[in-house]
């Protein structure tokens, strides 16, 4: 998992900072539901005329539009068009997994072409997918 720095920047001057807040909290639900984001919190702050969001990856492509349903690509579309500019993706870093934390946020993603099954699991102190590979016991990103 990786931990990365989602900002944009606000070129409208008439933009309302609270309506923005809330369409931001919009798009990154449409994207923890589609599996693009690991965490249901986001810290979100104002610094320097942009709006930055902390969130947890799978992957570092996982902000990728490629990955975008309907709904995501819609609330992308939606907070671009409020701000007058586009996101901006930054890796900060991967987060590592230990011996205490590896259930929490470790595990590595399937690789796998064509797996031969798959596993669902949950449990409400993990932020990986609940998809499991069958074969290698990776975490199948739910994009996918």
């Amino acid at each position: 998992m990786f931990i990365q720095e989602i900002s944009i920047e606000i070129k409208n001057p008439d933009i309302d900072r609270a309506e923005l807040v809330e369409q931001m909290d919009w798009f990154l639900g449409a994207m923890t539901k589609n599996g693009q984001l690991q965490a249901v919190y986001t810290p979100m702050y104002f610094y320097d005329n942009r709006l930055i969001c902390l969130v947890i990856v799978q992957e570092k492509s996982s902000f990728a539009r490629k990955n975008d349903n309907i709904y995501v690509r819609q609330r992308r579309s939606e907070t671009e068009k409020m701000c007058r500019a586009k996101f901006q993706v930054k890796t900060l870093g991967k987060d590592e997994p230990t011996k205490v934390n590896n259930r929490i946020s470790g595990g590595r993603i399937c690789r796998c072409k064509k797996p031969s099954s798959y596993i669902l699991w949950t449990e409400y102190c993990t932020v990986h997918s609940p998809i499991i590979c069958g074969d290698c016991g990776g975490y199948v990103p739910l994009y996918l």
